[in-house]
């Protein structure tokens, strides 16, 4: 069995961990975050060297909680890149799963990005109950 079946595709943070979360990435991304490019089920960040700690730490993080999801680090001495690839199994989900890491600042609204990673939590949380039956 291939480490993609391994793991549901579900957030294992649950009720006020998960929305802390939600808190802590989105101040990471107005802190530090340089850019994005999203590609189908791949989506580049490009982050500030000074945050480098605090974005291997959201890895570590997000590894943990969300093993459905790939995760690549680049660093250089100007930004550090990390690369999210979500499986294809998880196409539907994917919009809802990248959106927790797109900044708030700008036109995007913060409450539209709560909902949005909210109904993520929630489809994740069907869909793991009905493959885990």
């Amino acid at each position: 069995m291939g480490t993609e079946q391994e793991h549901p595709i579900a957030c294992t943070l649950q009720g006020g961990t998960y929305q802390d979360r939600l808190a802590w990435i989105a101040q990471l991304a107005d802190d530090g975050l340089l850019g994005h490019e999203r590609r189908d089920l791949v989506l580049e960040l490009q982050y500030r060297a000074e945050v480098a700690d605090r974005v291997r730490e959201m890895v570590a993080k997000e590894q943990h909680c969300c093993g459905f999801l790939r995760f690549e680090i680049r660093e250089t001495a100007e930004d550090i890149r990390v690369t999210i690839s979500a499986p294809e199994r998880a196409r539907a989900e994917a919009d809802d799963i990248f959106q927790q890491f797109i900044p708030t600042t700008g036109n995007a609204d913060p409450a539209l990005r709560r909902e949005s990673a909210a109904r993520h939590h929630q489809t994740a949380a069907m869909h793991s109950t009905t493959t885990s039956r």
